[in-house]
């Protein structure tokens, strides 16, 4: 016995649809053809022959259930729920199928993540899947060349192991994502080297040995401060001097990329 046909529960019983496409899940989604040759740059033109078979898509039906609102506005979805795992499919997807509308509103909802997380940085709360999902991001940009989130990106992926994150990158920007990281090393080991020199001649400071890591460049405040130095002038003058090195040593990786340098 055969079993059931899954139908679309949104797009399902639109008048005259003329389309059919179906979820590499089973899923079967009925829409105008007209729709989406006004939307989109993926599917079928308008004025293509009906389909007596529904057209097999590679994504899953919760991708499309989203993908196929974007193309009967104003029925976009909101997007502030939906899961970073899900937005990324979406975002993907959306490249793949041209759909005008959902493409910017998916990088604006991944930037809004990214942004989230610079917080979480800051204050030392990031978690392994933080990370994962920030990776996920990261990836998902790079293959689409979603600059404005690389850029927001970078700096929170910077004290990651280049072997772990050299691979997000697509070959053509591996060595623009090492120049870029080597910078936050550069300016790492500086800073240490003077951390270290004001606690040898500094009474207040000397008992003190906390290291500098690169996530600690991240969390250059007052809090993180007074747990690397005692003395007040060591953290107006070392702690002023390491904000003013990255605001004005720091390339953005856009910047890299489109001018690189040799290492």
């Amino acid at each position: 016995m055969d079993s059931p046909v899954k139908k679309s529960e949104k797009f399902n019983y639109l008048p005259d649809a003329d389309v059919t496409f179906k979820s590499i899940d089973g899923v079967l989604f009925a829409l105008h053809k007209r729709n989406l040759s006004i939307h989109t740059g993926g599917f079928p033109p308008a004025d293509s022959s009906v389909e007596s078979e529904p057209i097999q898509l590679t994504e899953k039906s919760e991708v499309l259930e989203l993908l196929f609102q974007f193309v009967y506005p104003p029925g976009v979805p909101i997007l502030v729920d939906v899961s970073f795992e899900l937005l990324v499919e979406l975002a993907r997807a959306a490249e793949k199928y041209n759909v005008y509308i959902a493409t910017p509103l998916c990088r604006v909802h991944m930037l809004y993540i990214v942004r989230s997380h610079s917080t979480l940085y800051s204050r030392k709360n990031i978690t392994s899947a933080d990370k994962y999902v920030l990776k996920s991001i990261v990836k998902c940009a790079t293959d689409h060349s979603y600059m404005e989130i690389l850029d927001q990106a970078a700096p929170l992926l910077a004290p990651e192991p280049l072997t772990s994150t050299i691979f997000l990158f697509p070959q053509h920007l591996q060595a623009s994502w090492a120049i870029y990281r080597e910078q936050w090393v550069d300016i790492q080991r500086d800073s240490y080297a003077r951390l270290v020199s004001h606690r040898r001649q500094c009474d207040a400071c000397k008992n003190r040995s906390d290291p500098l890591s690169l996530a600690d460049l991240l969390i250059i405040e007052d809090s993180f401060l007074l747990m690397t130095l005692t003395c007040m002038k060591g953290i107006n003058e070392w702690g002023g001097e390491v904000k003013r090195t990255i605001a004005s040593k720091i390339r953005s990786f856009s910047t890299i990329c489109n001018k690189p340098v040799l290492l």
